[in-house]
């Protein structure tokens, strides 16, 4: 794992920590969108991952940030689903 991946991991652990926490909250308004989620908050929902991602990049440019889909099992996807390819 590389060091930046390494520094990027306790943000995206925490942001994980905290959808879990509210995703009994969201589930039955937001199933099936893609929350966009930073610093432990909800940015917004979206239909798509690649929505998601694509107002990541816009809104966040270089920062990291998690995308997890409103669902009732939640799955970590590890890095790959958390964090920009640009970063």
């Amino acid at each position: 794992m590389s060091n930046k991946i390494s520094k990027q991991q306790p943000q995206v652990n925490a942001n994980y920590k905290y959808f879990q926490a509210i995703l009994t909250d969201i589930l039955r308004i937001h199933r099936g969108k893609y929350a966009l989620l930073r610093n432990c908050k909800s940015l917004g929902y979206y239909d798509t991952p690649e929505d998601a991602t694509e107002a990541a990049r816009v809104f966040l440019p270089g920062k990291v940030y998690s995308i997890q889909e409103v669902a009732s099992t939640v799955i970590d996807l590890g890095h790959f689903s958390h964090v920009d390819s640009l970063v």
